[in-house]
């Protein structure tokens, strides 16, 4: 029963976005349907390719798909917006005199859109092409990473009904005849300067920037738009952490603690580094204070989100404990976005006794602030 109502909701399109493969691309590029458009912005976006899912995604939230796949494709779109805001790609609105025209680029020499539409593009120079009953304008775009712009073409003239009339005879005389002067003819042409700002017209680079101070005068600025310039990192991290948890030797009952540390990194090969660290801690039952140096090393999971494997020597003093000793760490931190505040666990297992017959370990949560 199970097998059968899943293959009563399984259709082609759900299929391609169960497998967004080279031959659902092929399938669903031959059919211009809403359904296999939007579905083939959702594979585009499964595959990654952010411009091309842009593109098929357009005005999506607003068809009406089939139940199968209407959810999917509205999580899909969500996801990919996200990841347009932070992409390196270049927002760029290609807007045409008539509108509705069908207008290709350089960019996706084998896609059409129609006027007025929003592209996202990789940094880079690209034509634009429009056509509309025999129109045919084009202009220049140079797309800028992670910048707004925009590409104006324009057909002159006065559009009606979505063409373009150059002349025209117009007669004022009135009905009945008779009433006054009578004239024959259009009337005298009046010239007029052209509206339209020049860098709008013929040469036009839609070149848009974050950058205020850019003394480029084609530079096109939202004054709505609200910008965090995302700053390089470092090529090293420094940092403060304060930690509580639970201290055990395994010859007294366990006891909470406190420990206070500073850290750094150091960036190897990608995404992994190296990591150090000195702290000082109140361990055992007897209360012996330990001063801390560890090294070693730790990878970047995901994006915020690293592992660290350390080893710890530690010197300790009080009157029972050993003058120094050998533990093995390890611990995962989280680094808040946008913030210097970050968040871990470790956890420390004694490698040498901490006093006669007693190994110590500790795990610990911590909280801290970096210099990154």
């Amino acid at each position: 029963m199970v097998g059968s109502a899943a293959a009563a909701h399984a259709s082609p399109l759900t299929e391609a976005l169960a497998r967004h493969s080279d031959k659902d691309v092929a399938a669903l590029r031959g059919r211009v349907d809403p359904a296999s458009r939007c579905t083939l912005g959702a594979v585009y976006a499964q595959r990654n390719d952010l411009p091309l899912a842009s593109l098929y995604l357009r005005g999506c939230t607003e068809s009406e798909l089939p139940t199968e796949i209407a959810g999917d494709v509205a999580k899909i779109d969500r996801d990919l917006r996200k990841k347009l805001r932070d992409s390196d790609l270049a927002m760029i609105e290609v807007v045409t005199n008539p509108a509705g025209m069908t207008a290709t680029i350089t960019a996706f020499p084998n896609e059409s859109f129609t006027t007025p539409a929003t592209l996202y593009l990789v940094e880079g120079d690209y034509e634009v092409e429009a056509k509309l009953d025999g129109i045919v304008l084009k202009n220049l775009v140079h797309a800028v990473k992670r910048s707004r712009g925009a590409v104006v073409l324009d057909a002159g003239g006065t559009v009606v009904s979505g063409k373009v009339i150059k002349d025209g005879n117009v007669d004022f005389a009135e009905e009945g005849g008779g009433g006054g002067e009578q004239h024959a003819g259009p009337p005298p042409a009046v010239k007029h300067k052209n509206l339209m700002n020049e860098k709008y017209q013929k040469g036009f680079k839609a070149e848009a920037t974050a950058d205020p101070t850019n003394p480029d005068p084609n530079t096109l600025e939202d004054p709505f738009a609200v910008r965090q310039e995302r700053r390089a990192p470092r090529p090293f991290w420094l940092g403060l952490r304060v930690g509580g948890g639970m201290f055990d030797d395994g010859a007294s009952q366990a006891r909470a603690g406190v420990a206070v540390a500073a850290t750094g990194r150091v960036p190897l090969a990608g995404a992994t580094f190296l990591a150090g660290r000195i702290d000082w801690s109140r361990r055992g039952g007897d209360s012996i204070d330990t001063l801390g140096a560890s090294a070693g090393a730790g990878v970047t999971v995901i994006e915020g989100v690293a592992v660290l494997a350390q080893l710890r020597g530690d010197l300790r003093f009080g009157s029972m404990a050993e003058r120094a000793g050998l533990t093995a760490a390890a611990g995962i931190e989280a680094s808040l976005p946008r913030s210097p505040f970050s968040a871990g666990v470790r956890f420390e297992q004694g490698l040498t006794t901490l006093i006669a017959g007693a190994r110590d370990r500790a795990v610990l949560l911590e909280l801290g602030v970096d210099w990154r």
